[in-house]
């Protein structure tokens, strides 16, 4: 039986591609970037992160206008949160990463 562990998530406001995004990050190991479904959050994470973190870091990041991330002008579309996952690659200097997406985050992986 795998019995949770807590891993207190490092909770930051990141600027991605020009805008404030709040990212979720804990654990430790290989990094695992989760991508959350609209009308969600990364907080749909959390028992993962929690369970998983001795394991893997997860890094799990809010869209804009989601979670706790501001909203911004551009619509929400696949493309657009794909130019924001390359953007937070870029901010955080992320090369080798396991992306795990639900509904319009596993699009933006693609």
């Amino acid at each position: 039986m795998d019995a949770a562990i807590s891993h207190p998530a490092l909770v930051q406001t990141l600027e991605v591609c020009g805008l404030p995004l709040v990212v979720r990050r804990s654990g430790t190991g290989p990094v695992v970037v989760c991508l959350h479904a609209t009308g969600h959050g990364a907080r749909d994470f959390d028992r993962l992160a929690q369970r998983r973190g001795g394991a893997f870091t997860f890094i799990a990041l809010d869209w804009p206008g989601q979670g706790d991330s501001p909203r911004e002008a551009e619509p929400a579309s696949a493309g657009r949160y794909a130019a924001l996952v390359g953007g937070l690659l870029e901010a955080l200097d992320l090369r080798d990463v396991i992306l795990l997406g639900n509904s319009i985050g596993g699009a933006a992986a693609i």
